[in-house]
């Protein structure tokens, strides 16, 4: 897995260092930074705190969906005892590793943080360090390459997205990430800027993101709840699981430039759907029918209470964000950005909690949910059906109570 092979990567990279001149990579290893202290999981305590409730802290702790990029680094302390310490203790010696624990750590802490910022993916899971391609720098919205891997050839290429003037800086792109995963996986932030950027570079505003913990959510949930028991309770959360809906946290994601608010994400909606829904429409689901209740005010109904309990979600997890009020005054490059990701996070859990309360999030919510069950098959509720269209060609989805005449039409 992902997880096991960036390891595995750090640990190679540990040996090549400890080979000094003897390595054939030491010129490559030169050109590495000696340290990694720019990255959150190097900073001191001092530092470290105002990041407490973003999405970068909890990355740290390990909330990296599992097979997903971005693999370290996550639990460092669980890796160097998971992974490292028992091959130091088998091979260290002829890799010439450190013997002093502290020692083999901080080793291991640069190796990770070396591997993070500079490694990308081949295919599925290989993680790969490729000389001089990985100094190629990014912005958001401005990237004028792309790699290109085909393992069938054997061919790993950089190539061109648009043309490129003699002297112009080759930007790559690591993804559509917000800054809180650009500092955890990188040790930077992308500040706000104008619309051209020095150079005549174009940076755009990244796709901020902030993360609501489930736990928050279903106590949000459980204050405006019909149903008041353990029991009952516990029966939907199960529901919850068996649908494919529970995660332990859910995205809400901010439009590039902060056009078009804020997007929850879609399997959130319909999670909220069944924690709150009437205890005759869960039993409906329950049994395999449709969701949606009986009657258009019921469900308005149900979509209203969705709407309060995420405010309610939100303001929780704003809580539990570092205050930083606008006297805040950073005295270092890690100060800054923290308080970059802070203030971006706490603006997208606000926007949607603002939505919600001004009550234009309700019939947002609604699509969203429809959408979650309609693109994935785990998440349906069996309302919608995929049918083929009469003439023969392509696809349409039909709500349920109309699969069967246009299968008819179909047929004929």
């Amino acid at each position: 897995n992902r997880r096991t092979d960036a390891h595995a990567l750090v640990l190679a990279l540990m040996a090549e260092r400890c080979a000094g001149e003897a390595s054939r990579w030491a010129p490559y290893i030169a050109m590495l930074p000696a340290c990694v202290d720019h990255m959150p999981h190097e900073w001191p305590a001092e530092d470290l705190r105002l990041l407490e409730g973003t999405s970068t802290m909890r990355g740290l702790r390990g909330a990296v969906a599992p097979g997903a990029g971005g693999q370290l680094p996550s639990r460092v302390g669980d890796g160097f005892d998971t992974f490292c310490v028992p091959f130091a203790a088998k091979h260290g010696a002829s890799f010439g590793f450190p013997a002093e624990r502290d020692e083999l750590y901080d080793l291991f802490s640069w190796a990770t943080g070396v591997v993070a910022s500079y490694s990308f993916s081949l295919g599925d899971k290989h993680e790969s360090m490729v000389p001089v391609w990985d100094m190629l720098n990014h912005v958001s919205g401005a990237a004028n390459v792309r790699l290109n891997h085909d393992a069938a050839r054997g061919v790993l290429q950089m190539l061109a997205t648009r043309e490129i003037a003699k002297g112009e800086e080759l930007v790559n792109s690591f993804g559509e990430l917000p800054n809180g995963e650009l500092l955890r996986r990188y040790g930077f932030v992308e500040e706000p800027l104008p619309a051209s950027g020095g150079g005549g570079r174009v940076s755009r505003h990244p796709h901020e993101r902030a993360l609501l913990r489930s736990k928050a959510v279903v106590k949000a949930a459980a204050q405006l709840a019909s149903w008041q028991n353990k029991r009952e309770g516990t029966r939907r959360r199960r529901l919850v699981v068996r649908r494919g809906l529970f995660r332990p946290y859910f995205e809400v994601r901010q439009a590039p430039g902060g056009a078009g608010g804020v997007e929850p994400e879609p399997a959130l909606a319909a999670f909220l759907y069944l924690l709150l829904c009437s205890p005759t429409e869960f039993e409906r689901i329950a049994r395999g029918g449709a969701e949606g209740a009986r009657g258009k005010t019921s469900e308005a109904g149900t979509w209203h209470a969705v709407a309060v309990a995420l405010a309610g979600a939100c303001a929780r997890e704003v809580e539990a964000l570092t205050d930083l009020d606008q006297g805040f005054d950073p005295i270092n490059d890690r100060q800054r950005a923290a308080s970059v990701v802070v203030r971006a996070e706490r603006g997208c859990l606000l926007e949607l909690a603002h939505a919600c309360e001004a009550g234009e999030a309700a019939a947002r919510l609604q699509a969203r949910g429809w959408c979650a069950r309609r693109a994935r098959n785990f998440l349906s509720f069996r309302r919608w059906a995929l049918v083929r269209n009469p003439g023969g060609e392509g696809m349409k989805l039909v709500h349920r109570t109309d699969a069967v005449r246009h299968l008819r039409a179909f047929l004929k």
